[in-house]
């Protein structure tokens, strides 16, 4: 079956091969300028569709609060209403709605990459962070990192494959000593001045255990 987002199944094998679950890059619709950020949807997470691979959230540049969610398969964007996308990307006029969605569907598989990009733009990383630990959105600055312990059948306790993606992003030193040992979480603070330097973290790491 020919499918419409011709990218789709070589970028969904690269984040798994890579261990990323979210993404972005930038492009523009109908002069908006735009992030758009995709996710892996987790294991057990209800989809709106059998068919939905990734969700999708449109981000305005010029207002990073402005945002409509959607979702992907191989063949269109899924949004939740006309009016939403029209409003958001500034279309107007009562047209074929149908042909309205098929449009930017042509459109969007020609922007969509085929694989990650690890090297971002700043805004791109915060945007990323903020979804990677929706609690926790603007800690980005490592401090310690710490064993996660053991299971009740004295199994190791691993760290989640959103921490390993932030590390990756926020203190790639750091992640790359420790990537291979999943029984580590790294932690983060919202306060620049909570960071701790590489050393000093190996200093305390190595005293600690």
């Amino acid at each position: 079956m020919n499918i419409r987002f011709h990218t789709l199944p070589s970028l969904l094998s690269d984040m798994e091969k890579k261990n990323w679950v979210i993404d972005a890059f930038q492009f523009t619709y109908n002069t908006i300028p735009c992030y758009c950020l995709f996710t892996l949807y987790d294991t057990n997470e209800k989809k709106p569709s059998d068919n939905a691979k990734l969700k999708l959230d449109f981000i305005h540049k010029n207002n990073t609060d402005e945002c409509i969610k959607a979702y992907a398969d191989f063949q269109e964007v899924k949004f939740k209403s006309v009016s939403e996308f029209c409003n958001f990307f500034n279309i107007k006029g009562n047209g074929n709605y149908r042909d309205l969605f098929i449009n930017f569907a042509d459109f969007f598989s020609t922007v969509l990459p085929k694989e990650i990009t690890k090297n971002k733009p700043r805004t791109e990383e915060i945007l990323i962070a903020r979804r990677l630990e929706p609690d926790n959105p603007n800690a980005i600055y490592c401090f310690d990192i710490r064993r996660n312990g053991h299971d009740e059948n004295g199994n190791n306790n691993v760290r989640s494959v959103r921490n390993s993606q932030k590390a990756e992003m926020f203190c790639s030193d750091l992640y790359e000593r420790f990537k291979s040992d999943t029984n580590l979480s790294f932690f983060f603070s919202e306060n620049p001045s909570d960071e701790v330097k590489l050393e000093e973290i190996l200093r305390r790491f190595s005293e600690r255990y």
